[in-house]
């Protein structure tokens, strides 16, 4: 129930100290060359970036047909394409085409029965530190460009301190939570000082109402550019299974009124990803909008 193949992040981007052994041929003399540190990776030596995630929402279309997100399906589908189950893909702001978010097309019929306290419920886990997420960069030589670093996504533990914007303050310590799985993508390269890592399963832990839920993101992939003070802004694109919308739904139906009736019904209508043999597209996309602040981890 937590990351699996994932992401972490800091609050100062700490370098260190892994020493990094040179390479000696076998042929030359001693002294012989020095084994390497066991704090160097494959990557190389053990500098990390850590960061806390202070914000996290569905992303809208803005404007419309345009919207965050990846091709997931390698289809630039339209309302005619069977393989998009008649579902029209949109465009980023950069122009790239074939973007699959369709659950952001969903989000003002969900807003207008108000669905948009699930946001709040979500911003309110993460301040009262019941949803810490945190992303990690290890063996990290340079935060513009690096051919190979590790970036891992978890769940934290602490009690974090809010500032006056409302949002988790940069520079606290956080504990890692070892019983949520650890999703790590290794070799991953930063150019032009934004990361995209994936393939990973992304839980989302919401409370509605008295009933704790989970949403998984799945095949999902984060994008997101390093400021230079350390902070990350970007989106976890991915799918989402339409039973396990249509599930958990039905577990808050009775006290959910009209948004957990809604719901399945307008996610079934829009799903874009994985038809089956009759057609019947099993997932339906979405990206989700994030931003962090450097954060530390307090050591195992």
């Amino acid at each position: 129930m937590g990351w699996r193949e994932g992401l972490c992040g800091g609050a100062l981007w700490v370098m260190l100290a892994g020493s990094l052994a040179g390479c000696v041929e076998e042929s030359e003399p001693e002294p012989a060359a020095e084994a390497p540190s066991e704090e160097v990776g494959a990557c190389g030596v053990d500098a990390e970036a850590v960061a806390v995630v202070t914000k996290l929402r569905f992303a809208r279309e803005e404007p419309q047909g345009v919207s965050v997100g990846l091709d997931l399906d390698g289809i630039d589908s339209d309302n005619r394409d069977a393989r998009g189950c008649f579902q029209e893909d949109m465009v980023d702001a950069q122009g790239n085409t074939g973007i699959d978010n369709q659950f952001a097309r969903l989000m003002p019929s969900i807003e207008a029965v108000g669905g948009e306290a699930i946001e709040g419920l979500v911003q309110g886990a993460i301040n009262s530190g019941e949803l810490l997420i945190i992303v990690k960069m290890a063996h990290v030589d340079d935060l513009e460009e690096d051919s190979c670093v590790d970036v891992s996504l978890m769940h934290g533990e602490g009690s974090p301190e809010v500032g006056t914007r409302g949002l988790i303050e940069s520079g606290q310590t956080f504990d890692v939570d070892h019983e949520v799985p650890t999703a790590t993508i290794e070799g991953v390269a930063i150019e032009g000082g934004v990361i995209s890592a994936g393939l990973f399963e992304f839980q989302l832990p919401i409370q509605i109402f008295e009933f704790e839920l989970e949403l998984t993101i799945r095949k999902a992939t984060a994008r997101f550019e390093i400021a230079e003070d350390g902070s990350l802004s970007g989106f976890i694109s991915g799918a989402i299974l339409v039973q396990e919308i249509v599930d958990l739904s039905k577990q808050v139906e009775m006290g959910g009124g009209e948004v957990a009736r809604l719901v399945p019904v307008v996610v079934k209508a829009n799903a874009d990803l994985a038809p089956n043999e009759e057609g019947e597209c099993q997932e339906i996309s979405v990206a989700m909008v994030f931003e962090a602040t450097p954060a530390f981890l307090f050591e195992d």
